[in-house]
């Protein structure tokens, strides 16, 4: 594609043509015959680098300081802007982004009860603050193409050639930018291995380094102009495939979805700078549709779902400018205005029109291994994001007016017969559906000794329910299992139990949000004269449903309240007796409850063990799992969902 702008066509011209004075090298005569070999940004990095840091460093600087920056936007605002998790501000604070501007993210909320930091465990590591620079630099050269805050940490440190190239020290600077420049000749933007990592290590890579040392470091006009259209091309390729699968987008929990983004805008800046056309329609509706994404993976307050609390400062700017580069239609503002990214438009906003504009508002990706399933695309609360990609599945939930109620890695501990059991499989995906009713993701791995855990995530849109839940599926024999289901709470949500029931509440700054645990009798008493098999508490920082029973397969259902109103409302809950050929089954066969919440009424139902007939409460089944909504006239309930058993492999 032809990216030059035809106001510059005739300028790079005069200015790389031929000059010819005198008899020339190939006329019939000359003693010898010479041929020009043409320039390469490689050889021409060669020649830079051959000058004194101090030199060519204040010369890269010069570059840096012309370039056309929309107001109130840097180079290093976009990285402040972008920087989401801890181990990116780690990579930019080594690669030279003022430590100050980064201390919120580096105070990140994923702590431990005692107060200790640990590591985000969906995030790869950035490069320790304390390790040395050039050890850092060269690392991220191999890591980039694979891990997004190693191609992080080679943006900021590009863009901060200046500051580094002042200290005599940094003599390494000038092999490590030909190291840098001559891995980017093996690399394809556009390659099948390109689809499965974040969409920031091609970005940086193969767009946004080539258009920055063709702008920074003045090579000949026609270099500069053969580098940009080419890196261009790779950008406008990039764009143009998240349109049908926005996956390398949105790796990791979508962690990594705005530093791709402000990749996007650097590079249109340098672009700009380089005398490069306007994007075309394709291009920026593709913009407009990550813009889309960034919306549905934020919290009300512009944060980003699964990373940091803290608010980078001059934030909107960053946004107003790429939907002015998208061209953003009033739909995908409307949505970005509901998570508070750039101003509330005018007027009444239609949740339905806006899904029938940009698609369902629940999400899923088979590839990133992340899901996103919201109540719609206005509301604030009713959003929970939820990666499965690493050895935990880390989630968040934002409850009653938009607070986070859980944040972090949900984890469980299971024993049998005392011997505690782990993970010998990744985390993969069983079921996902969703409709106007409810959006729908179970995940399964496997466990030591042939046993089973799968993870439930129901989102019931209409009336604003999430219903968690851990099933342990231990086999064939009966054993003292003992399973303990941890749900991190976010920093601010407090949890509050009753005395004499064992429901609890999740208290936050704005909210209240009803917690009804289903696998445990209502009445404190209850539980006591059945032996006490199970509770809820307060571990550190989690909120623990514990089951130690002897039985083949253990179930902790939980609901949680994503509405003020739930909590002022009667509420109760029973088991059901679920029977198979008339005979009552135990409770690790299978498992159903009956949840009123005011005048509203619903059923669960859960079958461990191999499909089978099934009655609950005169519902006959044969599915995996069960849920529906009794109607105000009907004695039977309405489906919601019905997930059918797994065909035996």
């Amino acid at each position: 594609m032809d990216w030059i702008d035809p106001k510059y066509r005739n300028e790079s011209r005069r200015r790389t043509g031929s000059k010819r004075s005198g008899r020339s090298a190939t006329q019939p005569g000359s003693a010898t015959t010479k041929t020009a070999k043409p320039k390469t940004l490689e050889s021409h990095i060669r020649a830079v680098v051959a000058q004194p840091s101090a030199v060519w460093g204040e010369a890269y600087e010069h570059a840096l300081m012309d370039l056309p920056w929309p107001a109130s936007l840097s180079a290093e605002l976009t990285f402040e802007w972008a920087t989401v998790a801890e181990s990116q501000a780690r990579a930019l604070v080594r690669a030279g982004i003022r430590p100050r501007k980064l201390a919120a993210v580096m105070a990140s909320h994923w702590r431990q009860a005692d107060g200790e930091h640990i590591e985000d465990s969906r995030a790869t590591d950035g490069g320790s603050t304390s390790e040395p620079i050039d050890q850092c630099a060269f690392q991220w050269i191999d890591a980039a193409p694979h891990q997004a805050e190693a191609a992080l940490g080679l943006a900021g440190l590009l863009w901060q050639i200046p500051t580094h190239a002042a200290i005599a020290e940094n003599t390494w600077l000038g092999e490590w930018l030909e190291t840098l420049v001559d891995s980017l000749g093996s690399l394809d933007v556009l390659g099948p291995q390109w689809r499965e990592q974040p969409a920031v290590c091609p970005l940086v890579l193969q767009c946004e380094i080539p258009l920055l040392l063709a702008a920074a470091t003045s090579p000949p006009r026609r270099v500069a102009l053969r580098e940009a259209s080419r890196a261009m091309d790779n950008l406008a390729g990039a764009l143009e495939v998240s349109v049908d699968d926005p996956a390398p987008w949105l790796m990791e929990g979508a962690i990594h979805l705005r530093a791709g983004l402000a990749s996007v805008l650097r590079c249109r800046v340098l672009g700009d700078a380089l005398g490069l056309r306007q994007w075309y329609g394709p291009q920026r509706k593709a913009l407009a549709r990550l813009l889309a994404e960034a919306a549905r993976w934020s919290r009300a307050s512009g944060t980003q779902l699964l990373g940091t609390l803290a608010k980078p400062p001059r934030s909107r700017p960053v946004w107003e400018h790429l939907t002015v580069l998208a061209r953003a239609s009033r739909s995908v503002r409307t949505a970005m205005a509901a998570s508070g990214l750039v101003p509330p438009e005018s007027g009444r906003v239609n949740p339905e029109l806006l899904e029938s504009k940009l698609g369902p508002a629940p999400c899923y990706s088979e590839t990133a291994e992340t899901a996103c399933l919201r109540v719609d695309w206005t509301h604030k609360s009713g959003r929970v994001a939820v990666d499965f990609s690493g050895p935990h599945v880390a989630i968040e939930v934002l409850g009653p007016k938009g607070d986070p109620l859980l944040a972090g890695d949900w984890q469980s501990r299971i024993q049998r017969d005392g011997r505690l059991l782990q993970p010998d499989d990744p985390w993969r995906e069983v079921c996902w559906f969703t409709d106007d009713d409810v959006a729908y993701l179970e995940l399964e791995c496997g466990l030591d000794e042939q046993a089973r855990l799968q993870r439930q995530i129901m989102l019931l849109r209409q009336e604003r329910l999430l219903f968690l839940s851990d099933a342990l599926l231990g086999g064939d024999e009966t054993d003292q299992w003992s399973l303990e289901t941890h749900l991190p709470l976010a920093p601010g949500a407090a949890w509050q139990p009753e005395e004499r029931s064992t429901e609890g509440r999740v208290r936050t700054r704005r909210g209240i949000s009803l917690a009804l645990p289903l696998f445990l009798p209502e009445w404190n008493r209850q539980l006591a004269q059945e032996g006490g098999w199970g509770g809820v508490c307060l571990d550190g920082d989690s909120l623990c449903l514990v089951q130690h029973r002897p039985l083949r397969n253990l179930y902790t259902p939980l609901i949680l309240s994503l509405d003020n109103k739930h909590a002022s409302r009667p509420y109760t809950w029973r088991r059901l007796t679920v029977a198979r050929d008339l005979q009552i089954v135990p409770p690790d066969e299978a498992a159903a409850y009956r949840v009123q919440i005011g005048k509203q009424q619903w059923l669960f139902y859960r079958s461990l063990d191999p499909p089978a007939r099934r009655t609950a409460l005169g519902m006959h089944t044969i599915a995996d799992f069960y849920a529906g909504r009794f109607d105000a006239d009907e004695r039977m309930p309405d489906t919601i969902i019905e997930v059918e058993p797994q065909a035996e492999s």
